[in-house]
């Protein structure tokens, strides 16, 4: 991750600070080995999809909504 994450209009932005790191570590187990991985909990990755904005985010906001609910 670059740090930062830009939106469409110039104060878009989200700061990806160590709290928002330390979210996203879990430990899984692959292949009777414990792997750590860094996935965005989902209250992070809907805002970033949020920010972005792109067309797909929109049809990806819809889906997260539909599945999981609003964070």
């Amino acid at each position: 991750m670059e740090g930062e994450i830009r939106g469409r209009g110039p104060k878009d932005v989200i700061l990806i600070d160590d709290a928002m790191m330390e979210g996203m570590r879990a430990v899984i187990p692959i292949a009777g080995e414990e792997v750590t991985v860094f996935a965005a909990r989902y209250v992070d990755y809907f805002i970033m999809k949020v920010i972005s904005a792109r067309p797909s985010d929109v049809r990806d906001i819809a889906s997260l909504v539909l599945e999981r609910g609003l964070p």
